[in-house]
This record gives structure tokens, C-alpha cells and sequence, in this order.
């Protein structure tokens, strides 16, 4: 992702917020952001659109939504 993220001027996040916005056209994706800077990070992500193969690349690190919700809930949070 981070070579997306350099080929496109951007964060990795704004990567990730452009899959989600592709991936679910009819979705109202949300960041989560707390700060302005975030914000205007996350913005860039209408800037680009990604290619077929780039979706397809990132597609691959996709995991079943029980594994994401098991793996999240043993994080340490501050």
C-alpha cells in the first residue's frame, strides 16, 4: 500500500478510504478522524481513483470479518 500511497501523493490512509469508497460505491464511508490534519489527509482520497489491478492487489488482503473482530478485540488500548 505504501507504494500506492507514493505513486498517488498521498497517505495510506487515503489508500485505504479510496478502496473502501470503491469497493462500496453506494456506502457513505466514514474516517474516523479526530484533528483537522487527519481530516485534510483523509480528503486526498477523492483526489484519485484506483486502477482494476491496483484493487484487485489490495483485494488480497481482505480477512473474514470474525478474524478482523477477534484479532481487534485483543489489541492493547491506551
Amino acid at each position: 500500500m505504501t507504494f500506492l500511497a507514493k505513486k498517488y501523493g498521498v497517505g495510506v490512509d487515503a489508500v485505504a478510504m479510496r478502496f473502501a469508497m470503491d469497493s462500496f460505491p453506494n456506502a457513505l464511508v466514514l474516517s474516523g478522524v479526530n484533528n483537522s490534519e487527519h481530516l485534510a489527509a483523509n480528503l486526498k482520497a477523492n483526489q484519485f481513483k484506483l486502477s482494476v489491478p491496483e484493487m484487485d492487489q489490495l483485494s488480497a488482503f481482505a480477512i473474514e470479518s470474525p478474524e478482523y473482530w477477534n484479532e481487534r478485540k485483543q489489541l492493547q488500548w491506551n
